[in-house]
């Protein structure tokens, strides 16, 4: 197992790999409605990485993309600072959700999916 420390020397990369998902060339192509950040291997974060992550939330609230975080427990090493910066899911209209790992996140997402695709329908969901 790898843990990792998410830091302002690496939250670069992890922000430029986001912003190109999210490029306007490739938006028009391939849209996505969810991400999922998994933070099981991340043991610190410091706070200019709680501040790039709120960074990219903004971005993503602009492209109705909802930011989900999962594997940062609460009481763990990195919730701390996400709750610091204002990103976390227990605040009144926040466009984050949070998760305990990446199995209940991506459960959660395929189940919203599936609520869209059946009310698209007119199904009895």
């Amino acid at each position: 197992m790898v843990l990792i420390k998410v830091f302002f020397g690496t939250i670069t990369l992890v922000e430029n790999e986001i912003r190109k998902l999210l490029d306007l060339a490739k938006w028009q192509h391939n849209p996505i409605r969810f991400l999922i950040i998994d933070f099981h291997l991340v043991h610190g974060l410091d706070f200019s990485s709680a501040e790039a992550f709120v960074r990219l939330q903004r971005l993503l609230s602009a492209k109705d993309v909802l930011l989900i975080m999962c594997g940062a427990a609460p009481t763990g090493p990195v919730a701390p600072s996400l709750q610091a910066v204002d990103l976390w899911a227990d605040r009144e209209g926040s466009r984050v959700e949070v998760f305990a790992n990446l199995n209940e996140a991506l459960e959660w997402t395929e189940n919203a999916y599936l609520w869209v695709w059946c009310l698209a329908r007119n199904a009895q969901c």
